[in-house]
């Protein structure tokens, strides 16, 4: 949970469904969303897979910033409000390309999240070494 804008800000796992949710207080009512996951439409950099409950969020440069686990294939994700759209990737993991350090084993459980240096970076477990990771 975060306060964005002055308000109340929530992401959650949908279990059911394996989606990434995110809930807001907009003064008067709360509004609802899916916004990654299993039957998400795409778009963005969204993905299909099933999605975990290791949801972190920060504000970065004003806008909310949400790392989460896509079960599968194990891969550490972002989502960030640009002000207009919400925009995905993929950070590390199985099948995740682009060098700089990354690993091709299951990631993304117990995630943290600080702003250090006005940036953010996340540490969270390479299940498969037994490792921590960290990321910025």
């Amino acid at each position: 949970m975060t306060l964005y804008q002055g308000q109340p800000h929530v992401w959650y796992l949908d279990a059911t469904a394996g989606r990434l949710r995110h809930a807001w207080w907009t003064g008067t009512q709360w509004s609802f969303e899916d916004l990654d996951g299993t039957g998400v439409p795409g778009g963005k950099g969204r993905t299909a897979g099933v999605m975990d409950g290791d949801i972190v969020v920060t504000l970065y440069q004003g806008q909310p910033h949400v790392w989460y686990r896509n079960t599968d294939p194990g891969r550490l994700r972002h989502a960030w409000w640009t002000g207009a759209q919400w925009s995905f990737e993929d950070l590390d993991g199985p099948g995740v390309t682009g060098g700089n350090g990354r690993t091709g084993n299951v990631v993304g459980f117990y995630s943290a999240v600080t702003l250090y240096q006005d940036q953010p970076h996340v540490w969270y477990l390479d299940a498969t070494a037994g490792r921590l990771r960290h990321a910025w």
